[in-house]
């Protein structure tokens, strides 16, 4: 994408964003920083590409990094006290909702259905 697009596009959203701050919570100095970094990031944008691109390929990279982390504090926790209690009980409870079975003694996982009746099922979601 165009820099120039690009600035064009953020520096609204970030002082949206500054301005959400300041009025809902109230804060002065967070929403100061924000406009501060979204003008200066504008400013090179527009009229200093190469400083833009620079500080583009930072902020790409530190996202990456933010993801990884937030995946590790996040996603790691909900795995291991959500899915994998759910899936001790019902081991327990010896019940399988996929139909898993290994070794399977079964010549096909085709699954049969009832037939279709209703003319319009393709055209609906629901």
């Amino acid at each position: 994408m165009n820099p120039r697009v690009k600035v064009l596009i953020t520096t609204p959203i970030a002082l949206l964003i500054a301005f959400c701050f300041y009025k809902i919570g109230g804060h002065t100095v967070g929403p100061s920083i924000v406009v501060a970094i979204a003008l200066v990031i504008c400013f090179c944008g527009l009229f200093v590409p190469a400083a833009f691109e620079k500080i583009d390929r930072f902020l790409s990279r530190f996202g990456v990094w933010v993801a990884k982390i937030v995946s590790w504090i996040l996603l790691m926790p909900v795995f291991y006290l959500i899915f994998a209690p759910a899936h001790l009980l019902l081991a327990l409870r010896k019940r399988d909702p996929m139909h898993r079975e290994c070794p399977s003694q079964k010549k096909t996982y085709w699954t049969s259905r009832p037939p279709i009746t209703r003319k319009n099922y393709y055209r609906t979601q629901h």
